[in-house]
């Protein structure tokens, strides 16, 4: 009998808006100076195709029994829901296993069922598969991010992760297995009071959530799909939500790198003054440093003309 308890959830659909395709470009044709300075510094998000093809894990992992094989005695949490927005832990949804075995119990699940292990560590014995982006220099990466790990894995079976943003960090996404649908928008002045409050709340998943958005909603979706050896880049402050594609047992790799001090916010963008304000989103309290530079940056953006906010 097919366990029901465990629903396939899409959430990109969930969120209405103009659809238009993600902007991409292939890996060879993607220079250093090219992505820090037109992508990085401008918070413009971009698909890299074949970013990480050359990596053995591309090939390697996709290859069932492979994972499996790899001895390592690192543990992680087995969900069987999809990510969500506000994790919870509950006993019976989640388990802690052998990364290993995890894997395992994936790949040899029905179709169609759901599982998830999200924001683990490379296990040690897994880095002799990974490699480096050629489009980005590894000097970006010897300062530890401000807020998340230096890398983090996610292994799913049909699990999306649900609508949310980064207050820091610069993420580059790399599909090593699977494939996904990526989708990403910016909230603006314009668009932040009709757009947040529900995305924070969750309710874009009650039955009604058609109801709650504006009719007219001003919100452009930029979408495509990631597959083995893609690349995507994720500026701060721009919400994303992904659906997998297939239901094989999927591998993503989140590396993040520090943001540019000159984009670290500007005093006019909504989640800036989240950050800042008296009441802040819990875990997004910007300190008295952080509101220095941010006052700091605004102000020499605006002498020097640059906009914080460039159209994709």
């Amino acid at each position: 009998m097919t366990d029901t308890t465990n629903p396939i959830i899409k959430v990109i659909d969930l969120v209405p808006g103009e659809r238009r395709e993600l902007p991409s470009i292939a890996a060879q044709d993607l220079t250093r100076e090219v992505f820090w300075n037109d992508y990085v510094c401008r918070h413009r998000p971009l698909i890299i195709k074949e970013g990480a093809a050359h990596w053995p894990a591309v090939g390697k992992w996709q290859d069932p029994g492979y994972l499996e094989s790899l001895p390592s005695d690192a543990k992680a949490w087995l969900s069987r829901t999809f990510n969500p927005l506000q994790i919870m832990v509950i006993k019976k949804v989640v388990q802690i296993k052998k990364v290993q075995d995890c894997v395992r119990e994936m790949r040899e699940a029905p179709a169609d069922q759901t599982y998830s292990m999200t924001g683990i560590p490379v296990p040690k014995e897994w880095q002799q598969d990974l490699g480096e982006h050629a489009f980005i220099s590894p000097d970006r990466f010897e300062k530890a991010p401000r807020t998340y790990n230096r890398q983090r894995m996610f292994i799913y079976r049909n699990a999306a992760s649900d609508w949310h943003y980064h207050e820091t960090d610069e993420t580059l996404t790399t599909q090593l297995s699977g494939s996904k649908r990526f989708s990403m928008f910016r909230l603006t002045p314009e668009n932040w009071e009709d757009c947040n409050s529900i995305l924070e709340a969750n309710l874009h998943h009650l039955s009604c959530a058609k109801q709650l958005f504006p009719p007219r909603l001003s919100l452009v979706k930029y979408e495509a799909t990631l597959n083995p050896g893609d690349v995507a880049y994720i500026p701060p402050f721009w919400w994303h939500g992904v659906d997998p594609e297939d239901s094989v047992v999927g591998v993503t790799l989140a590396n993040c790198f520090r943001t540019p001090w000159e984009r670290f916010g500007d005093w006019r963008d909504p989640i800036t003054r989240g950050m800042t304000s008296n009441k802040p989103k819990p875990g997004y309290r910007a300190s008295p440093i952080q509101k220095s530079v941010i006052a700091f940056t605004s102000l020499m953006r605006r002498l020097k003309g640059t906009p914080w906010y460039e159209e994709v």
